[in-house]
């Protein structure tokens, strides 16, 4: 059974390869639950007479969907929205931006939807409020060394897609003391202990490593 549903504030642009819908305005707004299968590869949102399913594909969750008529979309466009739901939309559109951002964004750029730039009003965003209620605290240091290299901090993240040499991730460096960073393109966490370590014995040989900090993770 097919049933036809009106997400408002939604934005549908014809011409792009994919089109990005957040998870959390769907279960905020819309009062979509969330479940998902055990292995991870399929989230569904669902409420009653609605089921929304998304596979993962290239670690993105996907959900197919037919082509609206462009009459329809129009139509949207064209419905007069107040000020403060002017700004819940462009707040979610940039990625839950602070409000400030998202009015000078506004000024800047065309959103794609007519609004008044100057009579944004400003609103509480609850997925901003909860992530912010959850989100731990991170303690200040009270004391940071002061010796070029004594502790470094380290991080390895993933690049999608790839680079043309076939680098899928990098490993970032922070220097405690100066705060110097370096970041370094690798094809997998196996070369991260060998690229750091022939880089401080030709390169950094006047300095004395003491401390390694990483997420646990593994890699080194």
């Amino acid at each position: 059974m097919v049933d036809d549903r009106l997400l408002d504030d939604v934005v549908y642009t014809p011409n792009a390869k994919v089109n990005l819908i957040s998870l959390g305005y769907l279960q905020m707004t819309g009062r979509y639950q969330l479940t998902g299968s055990p292995d991870q590869h399929t989230a569904k949102l669902s409420k009653p007479d609605t089921v929304l399913k998304f596979d993962m594909h290239e670690n993105i969750y996907r959900l197919r969907t037919e082509h609206v008529p462009g009459d329809m979309v129009m139509a949207a466009l064209k419905q007069d929205m107040g000020s403060k739901k002017q700004m819940e939309l462009l707040h979610q559109r940039f990625g839950h931006a602070f409000i400030h951002t998202v009015k000078r964004l506004a000024h800047k750029f065309h959103v794609g939807v007519t609004l008044n730039a100057k009579g944004l009003t400003s609103y509480e965003c609850v997925a901003c409020a909860e992530a912010k209620a959850k989100r731990m605290t991170n303690v200040r240091i009270q004391k940071r060394d002061s010796e070029p290299l004594q502790v470094l901090m380290l991080a390895i993240c993933s690049i999608r897609p790839a680079t043309t040499g076939g680098c899928s991730m990098f490993l970032f460096v922070v220097d405690e003391a100066t705060r110097f960073k370096w970041a370094f393109l690798i094809p997998n966490k196996g070369e991260a202990t060998f690229l750091l370590m022939n880089r401080l014995r030709t390169q950094l040989r006047e300095y004395k490593v003491e401390r390694l900090w990483s997420d646990q993770g593994g890699d080194f």
